[in-house]
C-alpha cells in the first residue's frame, strides 16, 4: 500500500515537472525578441531526459530481476555480480536523465534572463520620444 502511494506521488511529481517545463518554455518563446526555437527547448529536453532516464532505468532493472529466472543455472557469485552491474546501470541511466533535465532547466533560466528579464519592449512607430 505504501509503495502504491509512493509510486503515485512520484508519478504526479514527474507529471507536474514536465508540464511546468513545457509551459515555461512556451512562456519564454512568447516574449518579445525570442526566436521560435525556444518554444521547443522544454519539450525536447523533457523527452530526451525521460527517454534516457526512464528507459535506461527500466532496462537495468529488467536485467537485475531477469537473473532470478535462471536461478539454478547461474553460480551465486556470478548472480551477485550481474545484479550489482544491472543496478549500477539503472542508477547511471537515472543520473544521466536527471543531468539532461537539469541542463534543460539551466538553459531555460538563461533564456528567461535573456528574453524576459532583460528584454526591452519595442517602441511603437510614430510615438514621440519621452523625456
Amino acid at each position: 500500500m505504501i509503495a502504491l502511494v509512493a509510486w503515485c506521488f512520484v508519478a504526479l511529481a514527474a507529471t507536474a515537472a514536465v508540464v511546468g517545463v513545457v509551459r515555461w518554455s512556451r512562456f519564454v518563446a512568447s516574449r518579445y525578441g525570442a526566436p521560435r526555437w525556444t518554444r521547443y527547448v522544454g519539450p525536447s529536453g523533457v523527452i530526451a531526459s525521460a527517454g534516457i532516464g526512464v528507459g535506461g532505468t527500466a532496462v537495468g532493472l529488467h536485467r537485475a530481476l531477469h537473473i532470478f529466472d535462471d536461478a539454478p543455472a547461474v553460480d551465486p557469485s556470478d548472480k551477485a555480480r550481474i545484479l550489482a552491474e544491472a543496478i549500477s546501470e539503472a542508477m547511471h541511466m537515472a543520473f544521466i536523465g536527471t543531468g539532461i533535465a537539469l541542463a534543460t532547466v539551466i538553459f531555460l533560466l538563461i533564456l528567461t534572463f535573456r528574453y524576459h528579464w532583460s528584454a526591452r519592449s519595442p517602441k511603437p512607430l510614430g510615438s514621440p520620444p519621452y523625456r
